[in-house]
């Protein structure tokens, strides 16, 4: 079995845990009312920004749950915690991280062992980075997964200035192949 159908099936057995858990706190019939008809789960195997997200389409009746690959790295009962994130946001009645959508994730982190946030702490998930950008100046350290060659370019010609110092020289190394693309 690869890793993606491991992450699947173990995705699968986690939402119905999330969906069980909620149907506790605000009852089965309440939950069928404001769900949208139809979940898709899925894997995305190159979103590394954030560990999932919910794509609700308003006049086809079904939402896109999307959770990242590096979320497996994770205990269950934090992808359970990321998963209930994302189904409330399948309610009709929410939108965004306020109004209903915190009053609701408030009720399930009062009454259950899942503190549900508007963003997931990541401090224990390892991320692969691809790229390594240093400025020359203040040596403020970015990390990409990916970099495009325009975006290269730009950082070639200067036309980029650290966030931090406004300097606009900057070191890439390429951690894959452990080379240097610009110094």
């Amino acid at each position: 079995m690869t890793n993606i159908e491991e992450y699947k099936k173990r995705l699968k057995n986690n939402y119905k845990v999330a969906m069980q858990v909620i149907k506790d706190v605000f009852g089965e019939e309440k939950v069928g009312e404001l769900m949208c008809g139809a979940i898709l789960l899925q894997v995305n195997s190159t979103a590394v920004g954030r560990a999932g997200i919910c794509k609700r389409y308003r006049g086809k009746g079904y939402c896109t749950i999307e959770v990242s690959e590096v979320l497996f790295q994770l205990s269950d009962d934090e992808i359970i915690n990321t998963l209930i994130h994302e189904i409330l946001h399948t309610f009709k009645d929410t939108d965004g991280h306020k109004g209903k959508w915190k009053i609701y994730a408030d009720e399930i982190s009062k009454n259950t062992k899942y503190k549900i946030t508007r963003l997931a702490d990541s401090s224990n998930i390892v991320i692969d980075y691809r790229y390594q950008i240093t400025c020359k100046s203040c040596g403020l350290i970015k990390n990409n997964h990916r970099l495009s060659k325009k975006k290269i370019n730009q950082y070639k010609d200067k036309k980029i200035e650290c966030p931090k110092c406004k300097y606009n020289e900057f070191t890439i190394k390429d951690l894959k192949k452990d080379i240097m693309i610009l110094e």
